[in-house]
This record gives C-alpha cells, structure tokens and sequence, in this order.
C-alpha cells in the first residue's frame, strides 16, 4: 500500500500539532498529572486549615507569659523566620507529634502574618 505524498504530510503536521498541544498544555497547567492534581489539593487544603487555626494560635501565643516581648521579637525577624519561630514556641501544635506536620506549618505562617499585622480575631 502506498500512501500519497499529501497523506504524510497531513499526518506530519497531525502529529506535530498533538506535540505541541501536550507541550503548550503542560507548560502552562492547562492539564495536570493526577499526582499534580493531588499536591495541589494537599496544599490549598493546608491553606484553609492554616487560616481557620490561625485565630486560635495567636490566642495561645498571647496567653503566653512574655507574649508582648515574643511579639516584638517576632515582628523584628524576616518573614521566612516567623513561621519556625511559631513553631519553636508550640503556639501552633495541633498534634502530639514532635516534629510540625504539613498543616502545622500552614498554621505557623497564617498565625504569624495574623500576629505581625495585629490582626486580632478571637476564635
């Protein structure tokens, strides 16, 4: 069977088309991987956790003894350094657990913006 000069270039650019689509889609999220999917969902749900807890650990850290010289500790630190502070301090533990699970640390960062903007919000 011969296939006609118009055919394989019909095909050719048929393919060609699909690559680039799949490259283009890819590189612009406009389709995910289930694994892409599942992290992304992980993530946004550590988000909503951090933000409904938040009120509740910035309540625990001003429970604390020395609260208003932390937070003047807590306000001079670069922002990456809030969160693990937060942490260090068990303001933001929501489990038995030594070491801050994925959620703990969404509720550290939302709990230290919460804290640094003096947003009080009782829980």
């Amino acid at each position: 069977m011969k296939i006609s000069d118009k055919t394989k270039d019909i095909a050719m650019g048929a393919v060609g088309g699909a690559v680039a689509l799949a490259m283009v889609g890819y590189s612009w999220d406009f389709f995910l991987t289930p694994g892409e999917a599942e992290t992304m969902a992980v993530q946004r749900a550590n988000q909503a956790v951090g933000m409904a807890l938040a009120p509740f650990c910035a309540e625990k850290f001003r429970r604390d003894p020395d609260a208003t010289a932390k937070l003047i500790q807590l306000k001079k630190m670069d922002q990456w350094q809030r969160a693990g502070f937060i942490e260090q301090g068990g303001w933001a533990k929501t489990s038995g657990e030594s070491t801050p699970n994925s959620a703990e640390s969404a509720v550290s960062a939302a709990c230290a913006e919460m804290l640094v903007a003096d947003k009080v919000v009782k829980p």
